[in-house]
């Protein structure tokens, strides 16, 4: 235990609004998205909600880093407005993202150590979940070292969620699945599964409904996973409010499958939402701390 003043922090990958930030007395620093030229701030003036209605309109979408200014106003800003000793900042996964390495390379350089960067792994609700955990830990008395040592061993790479996308398009626009395989699923009428797991989206298989998809991947972890409802809660994850009967569907299908378990509604952040495309629904799951 120690008597400095510790300070959690994170980015706007948790994928809260401005209203849910200060209600949970959160410091967040807002993620870029370029659109179609215009430079917005994450959950400033643009969320997901926005981003995805900018993108079926057929905007054209980018996400960048904040800039060195902004990060050395935002931790400045931060350090008097707490009187902090030490800042313990999430970061999204550093296998999606080069924030962790941007962050840790800046404030290693600038605030010689009073600004320790964790990567988180993760994006969205398990980063969340991940920030409110250290908070709580810093409300016992743990020391900074100790906090990031329990996170990491406790909660980091427990996540595990399958993401079913509306269209390829945005996929394809990014890179992540080549024009020729587009072409072909969207001839048979199939959408990819993506997964998110140990900090990396990948590809799981392909599927024809939400629904099988679905049912599968609750099946598969309510096989896998021993003391389920103990240990983990179930996460339904979305871009926008058009996925609203998505949503109820893939509940609807947990209440069947397990009827004990805990469910959670999460948006998406805006930086997934830009990759994956408007109408991206995911189901999956999220450990529970200790308290």
């Amino acid at each position: 235990m120690e008597n400095k003043k510790i300070i959690i922090s994170c980015d706007t990958t948790i994928a809260l609004t401005k209203e849910e930030i200060l209600k949970e007395n959160l410091y967040v620093i807002p993620l870029n998205a370029i659109v179609d030229g215009v430079e917005y701030h994450d959950s400033v003036d643009i969320d997901a909600n926005k981003l995805s209605s900018l993108m079926r309109s057929g905007a054209k979408v980018t996400t960048s880093t904040p800039t060195l200014g902004e990060i050395e106003k935002y931790f400045d800003d931060l350090f008097n407005k707490t009187n902090a000793d030490v800042i313990i900042h999430f970061t999204i996964s550093s296998k999606l993202s080069s924030m962790y390495s941007l962050f840790t390379n800046f404030c290693n350089e600038k605030y010689n150590g009073k600004v320790k960067v964790v990567d988180s792994l993760s994006i969205c609700c398990w980063m969340l979940n991940q920030v409110k955990y250290a908070k709580h830990l810093v409300s016992l008395g743990y020391d900074a070292d100790t906090i990031i040592d329990k996170v990491k061993t406790e909660l980091v790479g427990t996540e595990d969620c399958a993401f079913i996308p509306d269209s390829l398009e945005y996929l394809k626009r990014g890179g992540r699945i080549s024009p020729a395989i587009a072409s072909i699923a969207n001839l048979i009428g199939v959408l990819p599964i993506l997964t998110f797991k140990d900090g990396v989206v990948g590809k799981k298989g392909m599927t024809r409904t939400l629904t099988k998809a679905c049912i599968n991947a609750i099946k598969e972890w309510l096989d896998n996973i021993k003391d389920f409802d103990d240990s983990y809660v179930f996460v339904i994850v979305y871009t926008d409010d058009l996925c609203k009967e998505k949503v109820a569907r893939a509940k609807d299908l947990i209440k069947e499958l397990a009827p004990k378990a805990k469910i959670e509604v999460s948006p998406l952040s805006l930086n997934v939402t830009a990759h994956t495309g408007p109408g991206t629904v995911g189901i999956g799951i999220k450990k529970r701390y200790k308290a």
